[in-house]
């Protein structure tokens, strides 16, 4: 965590400990993830009780058998409070391994408030909107990170497949997929594309400098763009796929808290209750509007000070038509999978369909990026 949510933590445990009589709470941070996680995982780093970590940890600890299963210390009305995708990214073999501190990660359409009243509500209006604000070079309708498939994931919808099949297993060459791509390729068409190939960087510099109408995005752009008082933007929700209503998926993380599993009965109850004390509905809230870290709580979705927040309210809404990974499918696996095809694709040297079929060699080769188990 960066100072200001370590400090606030902190805050959070002196409190808990003086409700909770005997509790005590000693709070470890870590300065290299990676690392402490790797420890963790080869049982090096030992006296730990509860865990605040991604998805990767999550998916190690359970698969080693560390985890005491959260469905086992809180009651199934208490955790089925979770929206969905913090829910599906925890489970696993009918039992929820961790709980959804926050979740995010996703894509959002940025546009600057002068050129544009109102964002496009489909692909077609995209598309329509982003060539008439067009005058390459000098100025494009809409940017984006164009050589990461984390920005081609969301034009699967949710009216088709996904990255996995119901078993876990990753499922890149399909016709959805080949459909996402084709739209992706068309976008940035060297001469009737609407995009320009770019970097992550460069596109968040178009967009600042004005040399671009339209951003894709991702929610972490929220706090950034915010320190920038003289621009004039606003974010919505991205478009729907196409006229029948299909939503854009784009792919939804978490950090989740996680409890060791030989732990004393009298330890299991402490670290149910401090669950319970970080998940309720208003802690969730004061993080969100602090820290721009969107509830799980569904209760805490709907409280009024997020919904008059417009952008947090975009963005929550945006996370929920989202989806999450199954536990034990690994993103960025799935993403380098991804990777090299989508550059061929853009490059020419790929036509869609090719690049699905790879992206699915790619990930068979990486042991398809799962370790969720053969039926």
């Amino acid at each position: 965590m960066s100072p200001e949510p370590s400090r606030v933590l902190h805050q959070e445990a002196a409190a808990f400990q003086e409700r909770l009589s005997g509790a005590t709470i000693a709070i470890r941070h870590c300065k290299d993830a990676s690392v402490w996680s790797e420890q963790i995982a080869s049982g090096a780093a030992a006296g730990w009780h509860v865990l605040l970590g991604d998805a990767a940890l999550l998916a190690t600890l359970q698969r080693q058998r560390l985890l005491q299963p959260i469905d086992d210390l809180l009651a199934r009305h208490e955790w089925a409070a979770l929206v969905t995708p913090a829910r599906i990214a925890a489970m696993r073999d009918n039992h929820l391994w961790g709980l959804a501190d926050t979740v995010g990660f996703h894509l959002l359409l940025y546009y600057r408030g002068e050129r544009m009243a109102v964002p496009p509500v489909d692909v077609a209006a995209l598309t329509t909107l982003a060539r008439s604000h067009s005058v390459p070079p000098e100025h494009w309708g809409l940017v984006m990170n164009s050589y990461d498939p984390l920005w081609v994931i969301p034009w699967l919808g949710t009216c088709g497949e996904w990255l996995t099949d119901v078993r876990g297993q990753l499922t890149l060459d399909t016709p959805a997929m080949v459909r996402a791509l084709s739209l992706y390729r068309d976008w940035h068409h060297p001469r009737r594309g609407i995009a320009p190939l770019t970097t992550h960087h460069t596109a968040r510099q178009m967009f600042l400098e004005d040399r671009a109408t339209m951003l894709l995005d991702g929610d972490w752009a929220l706090a950034e763009l915010v320190q920038v008082p003289t621009l004039d933007w606003a974010v919505a929700t991205l478009p729907m796929v196409d006229e029948a209503g299909c939503a854009a998926t784009p792919l939804v993380a978490g950090r989740f808290w996680m409890v060791h599993r030989d732990l004393p009965l009298t330890m299991q109850r402490a670290a149910a209750d401090w669950l319970r004390y970080v998940f309720a509905p208003e802690r969730q809230v004061r993080w969100a509007l602090r820290f721009n870290a969107l509830p799980t709580h569904r209760d805490a979705l709907r409280d009024i000070r997020l919904l008059e927040n417009p952008r947090l309210r975009v963005s929550a809404q945006q996370m929920q038509t989202g989806r999450a990974l199954p536990l034990g499918v690994d993103a960025n696996q799935l993403l380098e999978a991804m990777r090299a095809p989508l550059r061929a694709m853009l490059d020419g040297t790929m036509t869609p369909a090719e690049a699905a079929r790879a992206m699915q060699q790619n990930a068979m080769r990486m042991g398809n990026a799962t370790d969720a188990p053969q039926p």
